[in-house]
C-alpha cells in the first residue's frame, strides 16, 4: 500500500512545486502592476505577501512532519529487525550448544566447546540446556489396591 502510494508521488510533487512557481509568479506580476503603492492598493499588497508566506510556512511545515514520520516508522521498522535478529541469534545459539551436548565422541565424552561459544553463551542456559538433555530417572509408583 506505501508503495502503491509511493509511485506517483514523484510526478504530483513536480507538478506541485511548478504550480507553486506559477503562482508566486502571479503574484509578483500582480504587485509589479499595482505598481507604487498607494494608500488604496497598501493593503491587498499585504494580503498577497501575507498569503505567500503562510503557504510556503505550511507546506515547510507538512513537509517536515512528512520527514519526521517517515524517520520514525523506519526506526520502528530498524528496531524490530535488530530484536528479531537478537531472538533468532540466541536460538541458534542454544540449538548450537544443544547439539554441542547432545552429540558424543567416540570416547563418551561430549567434545569441548569452541571458546568464542562459550563467551557468548551464558553458563545458565548450559546448565539449563545439560538439564534438559540428561537423562533423568523414572520413578515408578507401587499400585495402590486399597
Amino acid at each position: 500500500m506505501y508503495f502503491d502510494a509511493k509511485k506517483p508521488t514523484p510526478g504530483l510533487e513536480s507538478k506541485l512545486e511548478s504550480l507553486r512557481n506559477e503562482l508566486d509568479a502571479i503574484m509578483r506580476k500582480t504587485v509589479a502592476v499595482v505598481g507604487k503603492v498607494s494608500d488604496s492598493t497598501l493593503p491587498a499588497v499585504i494580503a498577497f505577501d501575507f498569503r505567500r508566506n503562510l503557504v510556503n510556512e505550511n507546506q515547510g511545515l507538512v513537509d517536515t512532519m512528512l520527514k519526521l514520520s517517515i524517520e520514525i516508522m523506519l526506526r520502528v521498522q530498524a528496531e524490530n529487525e535488530v530484536k528479531s535478529l537478537k531472538v533468532e541469534l540466541e536460538q541458534k545459539r542454544a540449538n548450537l550448544a544443544l547439539i554441542r551436548l547432545t552429540s558424543l565422541d567416540k570416547s563418551g565424552n561430549a567434545p569441548p566447546m569452541p571458546l568464542r561459544l562459550r563467551e557468548n553463551v551464558s553458563s545458565y542456559s548450559l546448565d539449563a540446556l545439560h538439564e534438559a538433555t540428561s537423562p533423568t530417572k523414572v520413578q515408578t509408583r507401587a499400585p495402590n489396591y486399597s
